[in-house]
């Protein structure tokens, strides 16, 4: 399936994404993607985050392809459950935070999935160095049993996040 015949939906993670944000800039240049939007990025419900993300997938006319950051893996993951015969046809999940750490908001911690593969294919992207986590890179993510991969733009030791300098500057 080629980008152009699916509609992206973007779900950033705790606090929204700003302008200077890779997912920002994909969101720009893909004309097919929108962005899920939350009514509280800085004090999430689980299950209106899950709601809205239902919501933008019932909308959609097209196979849809989900690309979650950080907590929202978390919501894509639990709101996957429940998702039977939809158009869902994949998920990108960039650096899911560890649940477990001692250093995760309070608020997040709902957000954290059982750890059952999802039912459509997914790849994981590390998330190091963030406050939520402990360093740590597993064979697979965590949250959903997807292959963990690095590249040049995103090595084992970094984000992509625009204070860190990583991500995709061109796109």
């Amino acid at each position: 399936m080629k980008i152009s015949e699916a509609d992206i939906l973007i779900a950033p993670g705790l606090g929204n994404s700003g302008p200077d944000h890779w997912q920002r800039r994909w969101g720009a240049r893909m004309p097919y993607a929108r962005f899920i939007e939350q009514d509280s990025w800085d004090r999430p419900v689980l299950a209106d985050w899950v709601a809205c993300i239902h919501q933008e997938i019932m909308f959609s006319t097209r196979p849809v392809v989900l690309i979650g950051h950080s907590m929202s893996v978390g919501a894509i993951v639990i709101a996957a459950r429940t998702l039977v015969d939809t158009k869902v046809r994949g998920a990108f999940l960039v650096s899911p935070p560890d649940f477990a750490a001692d250093t995760i908001p309070p608020e997040a911690r709902p957000f954290a999935p059982r750890t059952d593969p999802l039912p459509s294919p997914q790849w994981s992207s590390p998330r190091l160095p963030i406050p939520w986590s402990r360093c740590r890179v597993p064979a697979v993510s965590p949250p959903t049993g997807a292959p963990i991969s690095s590249s040049p733009a995103t090595p084992a030791t970094s984000t992509l996040h625009p204070a860190t300098g990583r991500g995709p500057k061109g796109c």
